[in-house]
Parts: C-alpha cells; structure tokens; sequence
C-alpha cells in the first residue's frame, strides 16, 4: 500500500491542482488531477502529468519562437540533452551554450530555430532531424561508389 512521504498516512483524496511555471517573461499554468494525503494535505501529482506541462510548455516556446536564455534551457531539457551534447550537435563550445541560457551572450538565431524544430518534431513524434544532426556530428567514413535505385517518376494524370 501507498504511503504518505511526509507522515506516512496511508488516506489518499483525489483533488486538482494547479501548475504555473515561469519561463523568461512568460508565465504557463494548467489544471491537472492530484492527490492529497487527508492526514497531513501533503500533495502529488503523477509523474506523467508533470511532464506533460513541461511538453506542452517546451512546445509553445517552440511555436511562438521564443529565443531566450530561458526558453532554450527549457526547450533543450525538454528534448533531454545535456547542454554538451547540444553543443556537439550544434558545432559549437559547451560553455557558448551555457552563455546563451544564462544570458551572458545572444543565441545564436539559427541555432534558436533549430532547437525549436527539434522540439516541434519531437511533439509530432518524428525525430528525423535529431538522427541527421547525431549523424553529423561523428562523421564517418564514406564508401567511394555509392549504388543509387531509382524509382520511376509517376506519370500525373
């Protein structure tokens, strides 16, 4: 059985909670269900659902382009990179990516963009651009002759 982890009350109520979390200069908030220890009010919610909201806050940065410090930090968490491994996918130092989230230096808008694309596709459950930028990143040896099959063009009609 469940247990509270502050008084170790065992009574659980189902309840809603509210969320808000600030980003830069914007503030999220959604309703979502929780649970309530009668015995202390101690609350839960489940792991699931917090990181729904953090999705679906990484994916409204994403859309309305935001490009600060903050809002790549959220958006590169979101995608579940260290901000090193971002940096290899992006060509650039570890520390110029800890620049741009702290502010110290402006994002690079390109890289801005990218790392938006990334979390737009990665809500629309594709992930083809993370594959190619991981594959760039260690380049590897090409073979000299490449065999290409050609599909037949389709006659429009």
């Amino acid at each position: 059985m469940r247990r509270c982890v502050q008084c170790k009350g065992q009574e659980f109520e189902r309840v809603e909670r509210k969320l808000l979390r600030t980003v830069g200069d914007q503030a999220f908030s959604t309703v979502i269900p929780a649970e309530r220890c009668v015995e202390c009010g101690e609350g839960t919610i489940g792991a699931e659902d917090g990181m729904r909201f953090e999705a679906a806050i990484a994916e409204a940065l994403a859309r309305s382009g935001a490009s600060s410090g903050d809002a790549f930090r959220a958006m590169r968490r979101h995608l579940g990179l260290r901000s090193g491994d971002l940096a290899a996918l992006l060509s650039v130092a570890a520390e110029t990516v800890s620049r741009w989230e702290t502010g110290q230096r402006p994002i690079d808008p390109a890289a801005a963009r990218l790392v938006g694309v990334l979390v737009l596709e990665k809500s629309g459950g594709r992930s083809e651009t993370m594959i190619r930028l991981r594959l760039l990143s260690k380049p590897r040896r090409q073979p000299k002759t490449v065999r290409l099959h050609l599909a037949r063009a389709r006659k429009a009609g």
